[in-house]
């Protein structure tokens, strides 16, 4: 072995052809002995950068507390940092010790690529050594710390960020984000005594709250649940919208009820907004079985947002009574361009309405869905254009043929292209039909679609 690590070595140090150096860093990465460790940091200055990349790759393998104390002073040297940073990318504990000098470093840029190592470092020694520069004067070094901190997940550093949150309040948001990061039972009291003082003095800032609820709620402590609700019939706005979220989130974490005292139908309906998947689903059971056309309408608007979500507001949607007049009356009155998801549902419920010989009613309406059609055709996608001539199919045929005809007699070469096309997908033969008089358009491009439709249908 000796004998091979030597002749790896003098093939690192003295081979004309990089390939060769290559090779020979790769190898030495199953020898952790000191002499192979001094040529691979030696060759992370070879004049070629395959060769620096394999040498730094083989150095992070060994991953020894002689390569981490050899290639630290590497951080010092600006050309060198971000090799030496992706040694340390594979180095654990061992990185500690050789790093923890380079915390203090005059250079800041050295002083964070020591951070940040540092932060990699998922151990209880890492967040040791990275403590005491939360009480830095500098509050880019402390935020960055604060961050390093919460990554590293290590509760030897919640009582230090309690400090500093009552010394700093411009760490405090950060703050309250790593203490949700760490979890934990004292980060836990942390984060229920800031937040149970910022509600009842009202002096803390808004965002610091937010951060702390969201910290509570990533936490998943059950009994938050008591204290957040505690706070609820005094909260308004955003603030009010939060901390509903977070209990709803909470109790969907812990498999509890979700029975929340004082929430009104609007306070549900506001958390559709949320961007949490989990708490709109949470929100829209609770929700289902109130008879409010809000309720529908919020339904209706929240439709889009997830393809799980959308599942179940489909079969919520079809069985209320009320979706199919709030849908047109959000046709009426919306002017901006509708959802494909809504228009899937319309089709759904004009085919049950059909099924039901309830037509006549919806015969009435017909006018809104053609006005709708009209005012929107150009700026809505095709898949959706389809789903419109569906439906309106099913409302007039003989007026849906007349709509097609106004569309197709429209000046622009584009309009009419785009509206062959949606008709091309079509398997109706009085719609080939429509498509097929237009093979002698004025425009070349309108009749190569017409041309490329019409074989497409007789395949």
């Amino acid at each position: 072995m000796p004998e091979l690590t030597d002749q790896l070595v003098i093939t690192l140090q003295t081979h004309m052809d990089p390939v060769h150096r290559v090779n020979a860093a790769e190898q030495l990465s199953f020898d952790p002995s000191m002499r192979s460790t001094k040529a691979l940091v030696a060759a992370l200055h070879d004049n070629n950068e395959s060769v620096r990349s394999a040498a730094a790759r083989s150095l992070a393998t060994i991953g020894s507390s002689d390569v981490a104390r050899m290639v630290a002073p590497l951080l010092e040297r600006e050309s060198m940092r971000q090799l030496a940073c992706d040694v340390f990318s594979q180095i654990g504990h061992c990185a500690v010790t050789p790093l923890e000098p380079y915390l203090y470093h005059p250079d800041h840029e050295v002083r964070n690529a020591a951070i940040e190592i540092l932060g990699r470092i998922k151990h209880r020694d890492a967040a040791t050594a990275i403590i005491p520069l939360l009480y830095h004067d500098d509050p880019d070094v402390v935020l960055a710390v604060v961050e390093t901190l919460a990554n590293q997940e290590q509760e030897v550093s919640v009582s230090h960020l309690e400090q500093v949150y009552e010394k700093e309040e411009y760490a405090r948001p950060a703050i309250a984000e790593a203490l949700g990061k760490i979890g934990g039972s004292e980060a836990s009291r942390v984060l229920f005594n800031s937040f149970q003082s910022g509600m009842s003095t009202g002096s803390t800032d808004p965002m610091v709250l937010f951060r702390i609820i969201e910290a509570l709620a990533r936490i998943g402590n059950p009994e938050a649940i008591a204290l957040l609700s505690h706070h609820l019939p005094d909260a308004y706005g955003k603030m009010r919208q939060t901390i509903l979220a977070a209990i709803i989130w909470l109790c969907d974490k812990s498999g509890l009820p979700l029975d929340i005292p004082g929430a009104t139908t609007h306070d549900l309906i506001a958390i559709l907004n949320d961007t949490d998947v989990r708490v709109r689903l949470n929100a829209v059971q609770k929700l289902s079985d109130v008879g409010d056309s809000d309720v529908t309408k919020a339904f209706l608007s929240a439709l889009g947002g997830s393809a799980y979500l959308d599942a179940v507001l489909f079969g919520l949607l079809e069985r209320r009574k009320d979706t199919l007049p709030v849908v047109l009356e959000m046709l009426r009155t919306d002017h901006s361009p509708m959802k494909r998801e809504m228009f899937i549902l319309l089709k759904t419920l004009v085919l049950n309405q059909i099924s039901n010989s309830s037509s006549q009613v919806l015969q009435n309406d017909a006018n809104t869905l053609f006005t709708k059609a009209t005012e929107q055709w150009l700026c809505i996608e095709d898949e959706s254009k389809q789903l419109i001539l569906e439906t309106l199919f099913l409302l007039d045929r003989q007026r849906t043929f007349s709509f097609l005809e106004e569309l197709l007699a429209i000046p622009d070469p584009w309009v009419r292209t785009k509206t062959i096309e949606v008709l091309g997908k079509f398997n109706d033969r009085d719609v080939l039909e429509l498509v097929a008089r237009q093979a002698s358009d004025e425009d070349e491009t309108v009749r190569s679609t017409v041309e490329w439709i019409l074989e497409a249908s007789a395949r």
